[in-house]
C-alpha cells in the first residue's frame, strides 16, 4: 500500500538525515501505528548506508548482537569484529565507519534491546566521545511509550543527546481516510469509528467488500483477525503492569473518578494503584480528561483511544 500520512514527522525525519555530522532521533508510538514504515519512507531520501536491525526479544544480549553483527557485515563486508564482540564494540565500529561516510543505523524495537541505564550510558559514551568527528546517525525506535520516555528523560543518561523525537499517535481522521480512497464519505466515517486512526487495522479493510462485510469478516466472524490482535495487543501492553486488568475493567464498566477507581482497585487486590494507573497513563493506555471549566476535582479518566 502507498504511504500516506505523517507529512510533519517524515519532514523532520527527512531533515534530520540530511543534517551534517551525528544525529541522534527517538521514534516511539503504540504498536500498529507505522513506526518502521515512516522510518523506511524517510530513508528513502537517504543516499549512504542505512542498516535497520529488529531487536530480538531475548534477555541474552549476545542474541541480539549477533543479529547487529550480521547486519553491519552486509554492509561492511570487511570490518574487523569477532563473534565475540560486544554491543558496545559494534556500535563503536559503527562510529568510527561514520567518521567516512555518512550513515544511519536504526534500532527497532529498543526497548528489547536495552538494559536499563546501563545500555543507554554506553550510547551516551560513544555519542560524546564522536559526535564531533562522525556522522552516524543513530535512530532508536520503540512500541513500550513509558520505556521510550524514560530514555530520554532529563534524569537518564540520553537526554539532550537525541535532538530529536517524534511521538506518533493514531491517525485522525483525515489521515484515515486517506488510506480509504475506495470508501464513500459516509463509509470513511464509519470505518474510523469502528477501527479508529491505527493503520495496521485500516489496511486490511478490503476495497472489493462492503463496510458490513469487512467489519464482519475482521472483527465478527470465528478466529477474525483483528479480534484477536486487538485483545493481544491491549494485553501485551498493560500486562507489563501488575494489577492492571482491575483498572481497565472498571474503566470498561464507566467507573471513572479517581477516588471510585480507588476504592474498587483496593476491595480486590492490595497492589499499589497509583503506580498502576500512572504507568498505564504513561502507556497511553489510559487518559485522564478534564471538565470545561477546568477544575481539577472534575477530571476523569478513561481508556485511551
Amino acid at each position: 500500500m502507498e504511504f500516506v500520512g505523517r507529512v510533519k514527522e517524515k519532514a523532520a525525519l527527512s531533515h534530520f538525515l540530511a543534517a551534517p555530522g551525528f544525529g541522534g532521533a527517538v521514534v516511539y508510538g503504540r504498536r500498529r501505528l507505522g513506526k518502521t514504515s515512516l522510518i523506511k519512507e524517510a530513508l528513502k531520501s537517504f543516499a549512504g548506508p542505512a542498516l535497520f536491525y529488529q531487536c530480538l526479544n531475548s534477555k541474552v544480549e549476545s542474541e541480539n548482537v549477533k543479529g547487529l553483527l550480521d547486519v553491519v557485515r552486509y554492509f561492511f563486508p570487511n570490518v574487523i569484529l569477532s563473534e565475540k564482540s560486544t554491543f558496545q564494540e559494534v556500535l563503536k565500529a559503527l562510529f568510527i565507519l561514520g567518521e567516512k561516510k555518512p550513515l544511519v543505523l536504526v534500532l527497532d524495537e529498543y526497548p528489547y534491546l536495552r538494559d536499563g541505564d546501563r545500555t543507554d550510558s554506553m550510547i551516551q559514551s560513544l555519542i560524546d566521545s564522536y559526535k564531533d568527528t562522525s556522522s552516524l546517525k543513530l535512530i532508536l525506535c520503540g512500541s513500550d511509550v513509558g520505556i521510550m520516555k524514560e530514555v530520554v528523560d532529563e534524569s537518564h543518561p540520553l537526554f539532550g543527546r537525541m535532538a530529536l523525537k517524534i511521538k506518533l499517535s493514531p491517525f485522525d481522521y483525515y489521515d484515515a481516510a486517506l488510506m480509504l480512497p475506495f470508501a464513500s464519505l459516509e463509509d470513511k466515517f464509519r470505518y474510523y469509528a469502528v477501527f479508529g486512526g491505527v493503520p495496521y487495522y485500516l489496511e486490511q479493510i478490503k476495497a472489493s467488500a462492503s463496510f458490513e462485510s469487512n467489519v464482519k469478516a475482521l472483527l465478527l466472524e470465528d478466529f477474525a483477525p483483528l479480534e484477536n490482535e486487538i485483545i493481544g495487543a491491549i494485553a501485551a501492553e498493560f500486562g507489563k503492569v501488575a494489577n492492571a486488568s482491575f483498572i481497565m475493567d472498571d474503566l470498561a464498566k464507566g467507573i471513572s473518578r479517581y477516588q471510585e477507581l480507588k476504592s474498587t482497585f483496593k476491595d480486590r487486590t492490595n497492589g499499589d494503584f497509583d503506580y498502576g494507573l500512572a504507568t498505564l497513563m504513561a502507556m497511553e493506555l489510559v487518559v485522564k480528561n478534564g471538565t470545561l471549566n477546568g477544575k481539577a476535582k472534575r477530571s476523569y479518566y478513561a481508556i485511551g483511544g
